[in-house]
């Protein structure tokens, strides 16, 4: 799935003033169909922002796809440029925030938050004049908590790791690794109380995993304050290393810990 996901993954915008954006893309199920979300996260910091409580959204349907419903190589180039169309129309005329894109079932779903939906529909039918050939609607309503936002496009925590998973991946593959070569790979978990730590450190070793006692560690300032710092020989390309961290966060949320993530070497 995360292969897919990279295929589908595009850089965004320029962040907004107040905040960082932080856009990041993810695969889950809408309604029963493969989706796939790319969502600012750092919209996160600011929401929900009381002076723009309006939901405005904009679904084009996409003339060529995949069996999955998701858009095959043309037709995502082809949304995409719709994307740079509507995206700075609608912020700027509306003073909107873009906040997220869902791409599924034949079609993707652009959302904003605003002050109004004041000048949205001629913003809107303008812009699409430059695509005769793809159908369209939009509509607006209001939604102050901005659920839109926090219960469709932001990440539930799995899928969230599963985002961070590929960051660091990211970051192996600019410092030159071809994510070939099995390498030792560090993992970070905290739990509240010693004995917690301890039932972990039990499951944990049943899948080969390796703690190192040397990194037991005591936080007096935070919740989880236990911590543990496990090891195994591991591949790191997106599908084997999202499958490894998977399990190693279930078993430490099944025992009420905290997984704070994984480093590796970089390997050429």
């Amino acid at each position: 799935m995360l292969s897919t996901l990279l295929a589908l993954f595009s850089c965004k915008k320029a962040p907004a003033a107040n905040y960082a954006s932080d856009w990041a893309p993810y695969m889950c199920k809408v309604n029963n169909s493969v989706a796939s979300v790319f969502v600012d996260l750092g919209v996160k910091s600011i929401a929900p922002d009381k002076n723009k409580p309006e939901l405005l959204w904009v679904w084009v349907s996409m003339n060529s796809v995949r069996e999955d419903g998701l858009p095959k190589d043309d037709e995502f180039e082809a949304q995409n440029i719709i994307e740079d169309i509507l995206e700075p129309e609608i912020t700027k005329n509306l003073n909107a925030i873009y906040v997220g894109r869902v791409t599924t079932s034949g079609r993707r779903e652009f959302y904003f938050f605003g002050p109004s939906d004041k000048n949205f529909e001629t913003t809107v039918k303008t812009s699409m004049l430059k695509f005769p050939k793809n159908k369209y609607q939009f509509g607006s309503k209001s939604d102050p908590n901005w659920t839109q936002y926090f219960d469709l496009l932001y990440p539930a925590p799995q899928q969230y790791q599963s985002i961070q998973n590929m960051k660091v991946v990211e970051q192996l593959k600019k410092a030159g690794d071809k994510l070939e070569k099995a390498r030792n790979v560090s993992h970070w978990v905290y739990f509240e109380d010693d004995k917690t730590r301890e039932n972990f450190i039990r499951e944990i070793t049943k899948l080969g995993f390796t703690p190192n006692n040397e990194y037991k560690t005591f936080k007096s300032d935070e919740k989880y304050h236990f911590g543990i710092m496990v090891e195994r020989v591991d591949k790191v390309d997106p599908t084997s290393i999202d499958e490894v961290v998977t399990n190693i966060w279930q078993i430490a949320r099944d025992l009420g810990g905290d997984y704070d993530g994984w480093e590796t070497s970089v390997e050429k």
